[in-house]
């Protein structure tokens, strides 16, 4: 017999449905509100999390692992589902991701060859997110590169990209704007420019 640890952690799902419908009020009534519910919505259970967020008004998910992808859209989510992560270099798990209509974060060639092949194969193309690298050194283009990138995607058949998103690479910080970042990658953050007074 395995002794009790002597914690429990009481999920209120209710409470969960008006964080979001607080959210959502500051919100402009067009702009998409994704749940990040990853690693088991931080172990508060990703199927009941998601589908009370689907109830209470979100438009996406957000997940680590193609696995955490599948899981929810197994369980019915319909909502669109964007996998974070890095995706293991494999056409099989490319497949998955066309399959079950996921869309991957994509950073590198060998990730957007793949998923384009993918949706050339399957007659489906393959949605993604371009992930920018901005700070966190985890994944993602690097901002300089990211035209280029770009270009390469706009010739891929088998892709249609869905949107963009970036790390924030400190999320303490008062003042962290596109700006912040950019000032402080170039070195220049307590320089002043004449346009920005």
């Amino acid at each position: 017999m395995v002794p009790d640890r002597g914690t429990r952690a009481e999920v209120n799902l209710d409470a969960i449905a008006n964080n979001i419908k607080a959210a959502r009020k500051n919100l402009k009534p067009d702009t998409k509100l994704c749940a990040v519910v990853k690693a088991n919505a931080y172990g508060h259970g990703a199927i009941p999390v998601a589908i009370t967020c689907v109830e209470a008004g979100v438009d996406y998910f957000a997940v680590a692992l193609v696995q955490e992808a599948v899981e929810l859209r197994e369980a019915g989510i319909t909502k669109p589902i964007l996998v974070l992560g890095a995706m293991p270099v494999r056409p099989s798990m490319a497949d998955i991701c066309v399959r079950f209509n996921i869309s991957h974060a994509v950073f590198d060639e060998e990730r957007l060859n793949l998923l384009n092949e993918a949706g050339l194969r399957r007659g489906k193309k393959a949605k993604i997110h371009l992930a920018l690298e901005t700070g966190m050194h985890r994944i993602g283009i690097k901002i300089e590169e990211a035209a280029a990138f770009a270009e390469k995607v706009k010739q891929m058949k088998g892709i249609e990209v869905v949107g963009a998103f970036s790390h924030f690479s400190a999320a303490d910080v008062e003042d962290f704007s596109v700006r912040t970042v950019h000032e402080r990658r170039s070195g220049f953050g307590s320089r002043r420019t004449e346009d920005s007074h």
